[in-house]
């Protein structure tokens, strides 16, 4: 260790110094002698130290920075200490140059979820604050941007929180492949969600918790993420590396068993324990011997439901969930087994009985669920087959060696169950369509060091030299690729390369895993004779082995290997065992065996894939089954060189993740705990190369500002001469004036990269230069301080005598005035006190006169109630004996009376009786009541036969009637001609008057004529009130008349002229008869329909009186059945006859049914009821609508849709070349359209809802319609449709009389109604704004001078609003959309500058502040007032953000001041911002003593949101206050002609096939889908 700079050390300076327990601490040089300096430590202790054996500490500028790179002394004390910085502000992730160091928080942080990934996505590495979504976006736009395959290399040792870096990871490219899809609008087929569910369900079966871990991964992993070209996941593929067999039969103390066995024993329920026959977990040997059962703070049963929804979703079947969990039992079971020493051979064993303290025995529950023979699995569980030759024969095993045995078995069956998951679930996330690129995520253990190192910890290590050797290759190159592309002259660095450690584990013909599988072989080969392999191999001198090889001195199976994060010393003991795996093959063919399938194909196959011979050649070629093992050792090196061979291919990013302490507490940070991981973690590694060469790089545009005070005068001068100085100018003659080594820097093209130490040294010329310009600056402004101080000083004396002056003058005058007014006090006081003596005593004399003459009156009205209480009571009493006098009379009548009657009608029953035996006077009422049944029948088809002639006179009338308007429109064209005449012959206007008196006479008779009427009609009303029809006509009648006589009155041209009038006068007059005949036709017509009602009264009245007899007929039959056979035969004539009559009947009415579908007639009304009138002369909206109704077959439901279908399409049509013709009277054409045809009942007066179907058919069709892009991206189209179902959703609240709001909430919609029609379209509407408005907020950000975004930003607005009024949205529906969009612009520009350190510096604050005034002024426009109401109140968050960054930042810790300046910003914000704040020229550095106020303040919660939701503001709408139109104003406008005819039209030149087809789906899209232009 060196330090910087020496050449420049002097008293004062800060370094660094070792310490023992902290790694590193602060120091002050007191003085320098020769290679020693005398140091002062913080807690003020002095003591010697080396010159090489100190750090220089970074100038405070530098303290708690993003990416390490940017210090300007690199080193691991300065490393360490920034980390600690950031790790107690709650920071965990730093840079390291494209590096991620991941701190383990062990707390819930807010820094993770939807508003955050939306903030890092499309951000370039390094714009935002570090984050494991940040190298996560840079890989994925990578992959998108070079189609290159990516890798993420997750590493770091238990605990460290490898798995909760990887889980976020999936979630943020399931996050990206979502917005990839729904962008694309393909279907999904959830590959995302089984991506992530695979995290919770390899976790059950592959992690457990250790000491250092409470969710260690006892597995390394590889997860590819399979994705498209669009960046949609189409499929995943996992491998995994080295399982922790070993765990299962054996855990340290206060460690557990793998989760899922610890899930189904406490999670299971009552059921599926006794189906798998489960125990407690103390019950069960491999659960239990480490006596931790538990997990703190974790819920084995809520996980265990976790595990079973994470199968469901992978597709792992209910059949194969029971197979899993079966042998899962089984495998406990089989721990439970124990043996004993066999009595006749103490060198054998047998399976010891089950003890009392066991549910079921053990031997017999494994061969249950394994589906095995147990004598076959208890022979050889303890014994073992040794071959021979041709001979085979059975060796029996110790207690011991019975252990190991079922151990094995057990380790077995574990790793095989979790082969065949891992393999079922890349089955179910395989890719069903071909991938062009994938993202390799890397979740594999670190570098490990502990005091008994085993053959686990050589492969882990052996695994993290291999990468580290690939880290440094990748930094190595990095750092290559950024010197030459700034073109700068560099020597390239030499790194330390470890291929001589990896040589000696892994190289050919002999290493240590060669050696390894050599010793394995052999039968008799033990740990010691591997050591002495070892040694003899490697331990020999000035050799290469032996640098990275020692012999300890103690222990003959150990050996030590120096890898590159250290030493590590490894016992042999077991490591052969290992690395065999200690394989039975009789259990293998037990298991293939099996009478269970499952348990069958787990091990099919089993030799050809996973078995390696002595030979080499396979477990069939030559030796014995005995004599084969599996070399985990060789597996492991072969995978590795697969996945090393990947991660070659792809482009590499690394995420380090870091242990703070082994006590898994919050912001407790063991120093010396993460300085060794970061050795471990080749960080150091990856520092030294950038140190190298140069670490500290500046933009031009970022280093010319801050120093340019530094040579201020040589840039006068060079702008004084004319020639301006770009910023790389600027910053050479900075460097040139201050006289700095050229071999200490070099300029490229777009950066300054400056040597180790160089930054700190020119932050100590600048701190110098301002301080002794602070010192001149104060020393002349305290001078002229004082001298001012003194001139108000005197200034204020003279004032202050003058006001003592008048104050004693104005004291003496008071005084005065107070004695007079005293004076005059006292005269009133007295009198005031006389005047109330007197008042009290007349008052008390009152009060006793009162009273007396109260007790007067009170007394006298007593006597009276008294006397009028005994006239009462006398009263009462006579009239109670004549009422019950009367009421005993009155019930001995009734008693005579009941009893007489009761006579007479015993009487009466006797005579009916008689006559209801004669069953032949029955008959004959019967046939009577037929023949009048009949006759009312015929009369019946008369009177419709009449009203049929009736209707259709009437039809001829309403036609001449309609002439008669045609001929009046004929007598206003001849009244315009009448006034040209007029104007020509004004010579005759004495024969005018002549003949206007005239014409008076003859309109004095017509009006005679008309009263005589008016009497008739009268007498009319009086007889029949169904003529109000008629008297409508007679009114319209009267207007003809009237305006036939205003017609005379005027028309006086000549004497031909005024004969024709008389004609005209006597056709007029025959009209009218016949409009009075036709009158009283109508009356008739109108009496013979109530006749007709009451006929069918009178049917229903004789049908109720028919089945009556009916009935008493038929008892009377039944009765007299059993004594006359006669009538039992003639009932059953009549019965049959009624049969064949009914069976008559409905093939008369099939018959019907046919000719009205052949003819396209409504089933179920008959010819007769069709009214011609109303088909053709009613309401157009109502014709309208049976028309199409009548067209598609009388299907209500179909004519319905297709009406609505031809709606939308003629609105589509006319909408860019007709838009007058979408809209009636200011509303839209669609609702209104809606409303008046099927909402409205013109006829009845009446208001009915929407159907269902009809109004999930009109919402499903614009949704369906918004779908197309064309359509999508029309501002005016989305607008149109918004204000359209804005007020269908109006109308249908208010009919149904509903207040409950609308949820604009997309998690929370309504499925299946038009609400949730409108709430999609108000969200395609907003996200299509919002998709605009993004690239505008990143530009209204990073502006530095100028509003062009700005101007941007509210052309696209005032483009929404106006587009919103010209489709007349109703204003709180624009006060809606626009509180939203502002609110947008709030979280998304605030959630920016939360993240961004480039943005939060004081000059940004100020302009943001400017920017935002404008948006605010935009609002506050005349014309734009009523309509936004006061949405600027939603920027407050972003302006309080820019008032923090324009305040002195010292001011935040005073409550007051927050709570005036950001009372919305949380702590947690506060503290974000200041931490990532950059200072401004001439600004003090924020302390880090205020970022630890904050964080150590009550206020401070770090479940507190970072960022804000951009979705989530608004969520509902109340639908009483969108509209204001009313019912009455819908029903006065008249409904479009226009639309009526082309609809009509559109009809007419389609067939009906093509109408049934219109609403199927694909007629649907053909219908609507746009035109696209050539």
């Amino acid at each position: 260790m060196t330090i910087e700079n020496k050449e420049e050390l002097s008293a004062g300076i800060k370094i660094w110094i070792a310490h023992k327990d902290l790694g590193w601490q602060r120091a002050t040089i007191v003085h320098l002698e020769n290679d020693k300096i005398k140091v002062e430590t913080e807690e003020g202790h002095e003591q010697i130290v080396g010159i090489n054996d100190c750090f220089n500490q970074n100038p405070t500028l530098l303290e708690g920075v993003d990416d390490m790179t940017t210090l300007s002394y690199l080193h691991e004390a300065a490393i360490l200490h920034n980390l600690d910085t950031r790790y107690s502000m709650s920071l965990i992730y730093t840079f390291t140059g494209s590096i991620l160091i991941a701190i383990n928080p062990y707390s819930r942080l807010p820094i993770y979820n939807k508003n955050l990934i939306d903030a890092y996505c499309g951000q370039p590495l390094g714009r935002l604050a570090p984050h494991v979504y940040a190298i996560a976006e840079d890989a994925f736009r990578s992959m998108l941007i070079d189609g290159s395959n990516q890798s993420i290399l997750v590493s770091g040792e238990s605990g460290a929180g490898k798995t909760e870096t990887t889980k976020h990871l999936l979630q943020y490219f399931a996050a990206m492949g979502e917005k990839s899809e729904s962008s694309q609008c393909n279907s999904s087929d959830n590959i995302e969600r089984k991506v992530i569910q695979t995290t919770p369900l390899l976790e059950a079966f592959g992690n457990a918790k250790t000491i250092r871990n409470d969710n260690s991964s006892r597995f390394g992993k590889f997860i590819e993420i399979q994705m498209d070209p669009n960046g949609i996941i189409v499929g995943a593929k996992i491998r995994t590396y080295l399982l922790e067999k070993s765990r299962i039969v054996r855990q340290a103390s206060n460690e557990r068993n793998y989760h899922i066995f610890y899930q189904l024993c406490k999670g299971a329920t009552d059921e599926e324990k006794r189906k798998y026959k489960l125990d407690t977990v103390e019950n069960y040997f491999f659960t239990s011997q480490s006596g931790c059962m538990t997990v703190d703070e974790t819920s084995d049963e809520e996980q265990f439901l976790h595990t079973k929804t994470a199968m469901n979703t992978v597709g792992i079947t209910a059949e194969e969930e029971n197979d899993v969990f079966s042998t899962i039992s089984a495998i406990m079971s089989l721990g439970n087994v124990s043996f004993e020493v066999d009595p006749s051979n103490t060198e054998a064993s047998r399976v010891a009985p089950q003890p009392s303290s066991q549910k079921w025995d053990a031997i017999d529950q494994v061969t249950q669920m394994l589906g095995c023979e147990k004598s076959v699995l208890e022979k050889y569980l303890i014994n073992k087959r040794i071959t021979a030759g041709s001979e085979s024969y059975d060796v029996p095993l110790t207690t011991d060696k019975a252990s190991n045995t079922r151990d094995a078995l057990s380790m077995l069956l574990y790793s095989r169950l979790f082969d065949w998951l891992v393999q079922r679930i890349n089955l179910s996330i395989e890719a069903k369509k071909p991938f062009k690129s994938y993202i390799g995520v890397l979740d594999i253990y670190g570098f490990e060091v502990f005091e008994n190192n085993s053959f686990e910890q050589l492969c882990i290590n052996y695994a993290n030299e291999k990468l580290q050797q690939h880290f440094n290759q990748h930094i190595f190159k990095l750092e290559q690729i950024e010197y030459e592309k700034e073109k700068i002259d560099w020597s390239y660095i030499q790194f330390a390369d470890n291929q001589d450690c990896l040589d000696l584990l892994e190289k050919k013909p002999i290493c240590i895993f060669t050696l390894l599988d050599e010793q394995s072989i052999f039968p008799k080969a033990t740990s010691q004779t591997l050591s002495e392999k070892f040694y003899s191999t490697f331990n020999k001198p000035n050799t290469i082995s032996s640098k990275y090889f020692e012999k300890p001195r103690w222990g003959n199976t150990l050996f030590t290997v120096s890898h590159y994060a250290g030493k590590v010393t490894y016992d042999t003991d077991s490591f052969i065992d290992k690395n065999k795996d200690f394989i039975v093959p009789e259990h293998i063919s037990i298991m293939e065996s099996s009478k269970n399938s499952f348990i069958k194909n787990l091990f099919a196959n089993f030799w050809k894939k996973t078995t390696v011979s002595t030979s080499g050649k396979g477990p069939g070629a030559g030796g014995n089954k005995s004599s084969q093992f599996i070399s985990v050792g060789s597996q492991f090196r072969e995978s590795l060189n697969q996945l090393m061979d990947n991660i070659k291919t792809t482009s590499p990013h690394y995420i380090r993740c870091i242990k703070p302490n082994t006590q898994k507490k919050p912001l407790v940070f063991d120093k010396l705990l993460v300085l060794g991981q970061l050795r471990s973690g080749g960080i150091l590694e990856c520092i030294r190369i950038t140190k190298a060469g140069y670490p500290t790089r500046k933009t031009y545009e970022s280093f010319a500002p801050r120093y340019k005070l530094l040579a201020a005068k040589s840039i006068i001068d060079s702008s004084k001469s004319g020639k301006p100085l770009n910023p790389k100018a600027m910053c050479e003659l900075i460097l040139s004036h201050l006289k700095v080594n050229n071999a200490e820097y070099q300029l490229g093209t777009t950066k300054l990269f400056l040597r180790a130490g160089q930054l700190a040294k020119l932050e100590k010329v600048r701190t110098d230069l301002m301080n002794s310009s602070a010192v001149n600056i104060q020393k002349v402004w305290r001078g002229r301080k004082q001298k001012r101080e003194f001139k108000v000083m005197q200034q204020c004396a003279l004032v202050l005598q003058t006001v003592i002056r008048i104050t004693l003058s104005k004291l003496n005058a008071k005084n005065l005035r107070r004695n007079a007014a005293a004076t005059k006090i006292q005269k009133s006081l007295r009198m005031f006190v006389l005047q109330k003596r007197h008042n009290e005593t007349k008052n008390a004399a009152l009060v006793l006169q009162t009273a007396i003459r109260a007790h007067n009156a009170r007394r006298n009205i007593s006597d009276m109630q008294i006397e009028k209480s005994v006239l009462n009571l006398q009263r009462f009493i006579r009239a109670h004996k004549d009422q019950k006098f009367f009421v005993q009379q009155r019930r001995w009548i009734v008693l005579i009376q009941t009893r007489w009657r009761g006579k007479m009608a015993k009487k009466q029953l006797t005579e009916l009786r008689i006559e209801a035996r004669s069953l032949n006077k029955i008959l004959s009422q019967k046939t009577q009541l037929e023949k009048k049944i009949e006759e009312l029948e015929w009369k019946l088809a008369s009177e419709i036969l009449v009203k049929t002639r009736l209707e259709r006179s009437m039809e001829r009338k309403e036609r001449d009637i309609q002439q008669g308007k045609k001929y009046l429109e004929e007598r206003n064209k001849f009244e315009e001609e009448k006034e040209k005449l007029e104007e020509e012959n004004a010579q005759k206007e004495v024969e005018i008057n002549k003949l206007k008196n005239q014409l008076e006479e003859k309109s004095k008779q017509i009006s005679q004529l008309t009263r005589q009427h008016e009497e008739q009609r009268r007498e009319e009303m009086k007889r029949a009130k169904e003529r109000e029809k008629a008297l409508a006509k007679n009114s319209e009648l009267e207007e003809l008349k009237k305006s036939f006589a205003s017609l005379l009155e005027r028309e006086a041209e000549t004497k031909t002229y005024l004969k024709k009038m008389e004609e005209e006068k006597k056709k007029i007059e025959e009209e009218k008869k016949q409009l009075s005949a036709a009158i009283e036709e109508e009356a008739l017509l109108k009496r013979r329909k109530e006749a007709e009602e009451r006929v069918k009264q009178r049917i229903a009245k004789m049908e109720e009186e028919r089945r009556a007899k009916r009935v008493e007929s038929s008892s009377n039959l039944i009765t007299a059945n059993s004594t006359n056979p006669k009538v039992a035969v003639e009932m059953e004539k009549l019965q049959n006859e009624n049969r064949a009559m009914k069976r008559e009947l409905e093939d008369l009415k099939e018959k019907w049914r046919e000719e009205c579908r052949k003819q396209g007639r409504p089933v179920n009304l008959p010819i007769l009821h069709k009214s011609p009138s109303f088909r053709e002369d009613g309401p157009p909206e109502i014709a309208l609508k049976n028309g199409i109704i009548r067209e598609v077959g009388g299907d209500d439901e179909k004519g319905s849709r297709t009406l609505i279908e031809l709606i939308i399409n003629r609105i589509l049509t006319n909408f860019k070349d007709e838009p007058f013709s979408i809209f009636c009277n200011n509303i839209p054409i669609f609702p209104f359209a809606i409303y008046r045809c099927f909402m409205n009942d013109p006829i009845n007066h009446s208001l009915s809802q929407l159907s269902p179907s009809i109004s999930l058919f009109a919402g499903d069709s614009i949704v369906k319609i918004l779908a197309f892009a064309s359509y999508r991206d029309d501002i005016g189209m989305l607008s149109y449709w918004l204000s359209s179902l804005s007020l269908l959703v109006y109308l249908e609240k208010k009919i149904s009389k509903q207040e409950d709001p609308i949820n604009m909430d997309t998690k929370i919609i309504i499925s299946d109604s038009l609400e949730s029609s409108f709430v999609r379209v108000y969200h395609t509407f907003m996200e299509h704004i919002q998709t605009s408005l993004k690239p505008l907020i990143h530009g209204f950000l990073e502006e530095v001078k100028g509003d062009v975004f700005v101007k941007k930003i509210l052309a696209l607005l005032t483009k929404v609003l106006n587009s919103l009024i010209q489709n007349h949205t109703p204003n709180c529906l624009v006060q809606f959309v626009f509180h939203q969009l502002y609110y947008f612009i709030n979280a998304m520009a605030f959630n920016e500058v939360v993240l961004r350190r480039d943005l939060c510096s004081m000059n940004k604050g100020y302009d943001i502040k400017m920017k935002i005034s404008e948006l605010r002024q935009w609002v506050k426009k005349p014309e734009n007032k009523d309509w936004l109401g006061n949405c600027d109140k939603e920027l407050e968050h972003l302006s309080q953000v820019a008032s923090v960054l324009s305040l002195n930042k010292t001011m935040i810790v005073n409550k007051e001041i927050r709570d005036q300046v950001c009372s919305l910003l949380s702590m947690l914000q506060l503290k974000q911002i200041i931490s990532i704040y950059q200072t401004d020229d001439f600004e003090e550095q924020v302390p880090l003593s205020l970022l630890k106020t904050l964080v150590e303040s009550k206020e401070y919660r770090l479940e507190d949101p970072l960022c804000l939701d951009i979705l989530a503001h608004f969520s509902t709408l109340l639908p009483s206050q969108m509209h204001t139109i009313s019912f009455d104003d819908l029903n006065s406008i008249e409904f479009p002609k226009p639309l009526s005819s082309s609809l009509q039209t559109t009809l007419a030149h389609h067939s009906s096939l093509f109408i049934d087809s219109l609403s199927s789906a694909d007629h649907f899209a053909l219908l609507f889908k746009p035109k696209l232009k050539s």
